[in-house]
């Protein structure tokens, strides 16, 4: 509403400029293209708008920005071409919504890292190091007791272990749009206000929001609940307050403005577009609780029959909590849950393949509003 009036009061400034024979040149960005749209221009007297892509959604052109910024700072990755095209790669997959100057400031602060850590060519963990001072801060001051440090880690380990549990599982049906993203980074770290996190991309590789993906992310959304609950006898906590606020907000996404509630329907609640009656609030609350609690019951299921890998986990890396040498990037997590489940006796890979059944199952419950 008031943004919209300053743009037309805006424009008519403009007009009665351009009615004295001035010419102007606007440079500026705005997030809603509908609220100053060709209307707006041709009434205001412009007669040309030249609109310039920003790398923050073109993961191609992140990978281009980044490329350009190594030559220009005279850097190179560690290894050979190989590896300085995994480099590229993951920059640009970490790296959603920088803009071009993000993207530079973060190649110049991998480069301090590398030199506080005297390394003469740049790795990975020099780059998800730079992405943390840049975005969060340093590492904070450790005085964390042993039992902390190791709640930590398997905390994370939960969100981590519950995210690549139900890609797999979107990956084994060969539907692309039902995958939700694969972990960039583990970090252990306390920094700025959180211990510790998951970093995943949210449309990198899908930028769809099926209703398979929306779940997998509430689902992840309960690893660290789980975990402390089954692990620590925390029933809550306030370690778990920023997960029930992604729950809760991807949830109700999904029902108020995705037409993805069995029994809202297709409709949305959005601004002034809808006021819901009482009775569909009810509705509507009905299809939210249905895929939180369903969620909450598969992560529950995940964290039971993971157990030993997140206590593998936890027994591995709690330890250097607060160390500063605490980041798993997610091909290394990959690896090591991979290599776990190999290791395991047929039995108990039986039970693995059984709670993929159930989670489908419970999937297609959640999804009829049950």
């Amino acid at each position: 509403g008031r943004c919209h009036i300053h743009l037309i009061n805006m424009g008519e400034q403009f007009k009665n400029a351009n009615d004295k024979g001035l010419n102007i040149l606007i440079l500026g960005s705005i997030s809603n293209s509908r609220i100053a749209g060709s209307t707006l221009a041709q009434s205001s007297g412009f007669s040309e708008a030249i609109s310039v892509d920003t790398p923050a959604f073109d993961i191609k052109a992140r990978e281009r920005i980044v490329d350009k910024a190594l030559t220009d700072y005279k850097l190179k990755v560690a290894g050979g071409e190989a590896e300085k095209a995994d480099f590229l790669k993951y920059a640009s997959q970490i790296t959603e919504y920088f803009s071009y100057n993000d993207l530079n400031s973060l190649i110049k602060k991998t480069r301090s890292v590398a030199i506080e850590r005297e390394h003469a060519e740049i790795t990975n963990e020099d780059l998800v190091e730079g992405y943390l001072q840049l975005t969060t801060g340093r590492l904070a001051a450790n005085n964390m007791p042993d039992y902390e440090k190791r709640l930590v880690a398997s905390h994370e380990c939960g969100h981590a272990t519950n995210l690549e549990v139900m890609r797999n599982l979107a990956l084994d049906t060969q539907i692309p749009w039902r995958s939700p993203e694969k972990v960039n980074f583990v970090t252990l770290d306390p920094r700025g206000w959180y211990g510790g996190a998951v970093y995943f991309s949210s449309k990198v590789e899908n930028p769809e929001m099926s209703f398979e993906k929306m779940f997998a992310d509430v689902v992840c959304s309960y690893g660290g609940h789980s975990a402390e609950k089954r692990f620590f006898g925390m029933d809550g906590s306030y370690g778990i307050t920023a997960d029930l606020e992604s729950a809760t907000q991807t949830a109700n996404r999904a029902v108020m403005l995705m037409g993805q509630g069995a029994h809202t329907g297709k409709l949305s609640v959005n601004g002034m577009l809808l006021t819901p009656s009482e009775e569909q609030k009810e509705i509507m609350r009905k299809d939210v609780d249905a895929i939180m609690e369903n969620a909450l019951i598969i992560s529950d299921d995940i964290t039971k029959e993971y157990e030993d890998f997140n206590n593998k986990f936890a027994d591995k890396y709690g330890k250097l909590v607060g160390t500063g040498s605490c980041i798993v990037l997610g091909e290394v997590f990959r690896k090591e849950l991979n290599d776990w489940r190999k290791a395991l006796p047929k039995a108990k890979q039986d039970d693995l393949l059984a709670l993929n059944e159930i989670i489908k199952e419970v999937m297609k419950a959640s999804q009829k509003g049950i």
